[in-house]
């Protein structure tokens, strides 16, 4: 285990079945300028070789440390996700306070992501400018299936869950990743609520080895989507711009699929997030927000 740099961070994966990607990501992770004190992969009982690829590479470095689910669970990017998360996150941290070891920054990072070999070096001196911000993440392109790389404008304050880090503080403060179907947004508007910036930094890379939302497929995965949209209360305004605009995005249908879900979900009178201020932000806030980017980015 490494000693203590000024820069100690500790990272989580989860990994179901993800024997094309984890190669890239694991290469992308050993070659980093600033590598994770220790690096927590919760292997949720993975059935191709995903298992075989995180034994060997645990014996070859000292700093990784694989977590075997042993529960059979379908592919699951809710609550379960965020549990998985969680495990890792309670285990990195118990791990290292028994050692002495101090952790300045807490992340995540997608098995299906390729990462520059400066990105957390460069994300950590983000933190070190702004003592305000409190979580961060580069920007995040996708790759298509014709190999393609797919970018999506958001607003800079919008932190995806892809290769996100928390300041020690900040995760603490705002208890990390909820127990929620959309824990990325919740605890993203967790840190905006206690008075933290959030980023992201268009000057750092996120590549994800296939298209966002593909691991269960498109229709499925906007499908999900528009049912996350519903449980955290976006405004139907909201829901009906977003779909028009995804209408205009290779493939067509997932515009019609997001809608869908939302839809599925408001017929069903479903339960939305208990968190009356969690409601209140994406009812009203997020929608003024994401209206101004969408006026402002027309192109």
């Amino acid at each position: 285990m490494k000693k203590n740099t000024g820069k100690n961070y500790l990272v989580v994966t989860p990994c179901k079945n993800e024997e094309d990607y984890l190669p890239g990501l694991i290469d992308s992770m050993v070659k980093q300028n600033l590598q994770p004190t220790l690096w927590v992969i919760v292997d949720d009982n993975s059935t191709d070789s995903s298992s075989n690829i995180l034994s060997a590479c645990k014996e070859r470095y000292p700093w990784i440390h694989i977590i075997k689910m042993k529960n059979e669970v379908k592919r699951d990017l809710g609550i379960h996700y965020f549990k998985l998360c969680n495990k890792g996150f309670a285990y990195g941290i118990n791990f290292l306070r028994k050692r002495n070891i101090s952790i300045e920054y807490l992340g995540s990072v997608d098995a299906d992501i390729k990462l520059n070999s400066n990105y957390f070096e460069r994300l950590i001196k983000k933190f070190s400018l702004n003592k305000k911000l409190g979580l961060a993440c580069g920007d995040l392109f996708s790759v298509s299936k014709k190999g393609k790389q797919i970018h999506d404008k958001v607003p800079q304050n919008e932190v995806c869950g892809a290769a996100r880090l928390w300041s020690a503080e900040c995760y603490f403060d705002t208890g990390g990743y909820p127990l929620s179907k959309a824990g990325d947004a919740v605890s993203t508007i967790k840190c905006r609520l206690k008075g933290w910036d959030t980023k992201n930094f268009p000057d750092l890379i996120v590549l994800q080895q296939r298209p966002t939302g593909s691991a269960k497929g498109l229709w499925n995965g906007y499908f999900d989507v528009g049912q996350r949209f519903y449980y955290l209360n976006y405004n139907p305004l909201h829901i009906l711009l977003r779909s028009i605009k995804l209408t205009f995005k290779e493939p067509y249908f997932i515009g019609f699929s997001f809608l869908c879900g939302y839809l599925y979900k408001l017929v069903t009178f479903s339960e939305k997030i208990p968190d009356k201020d969690i409601r209140s932000f994406f009812w009203s806030k997020r929608f003024k927000e994401m209206l101004q980017f969408w006026l402002s980015n027309k192109s």
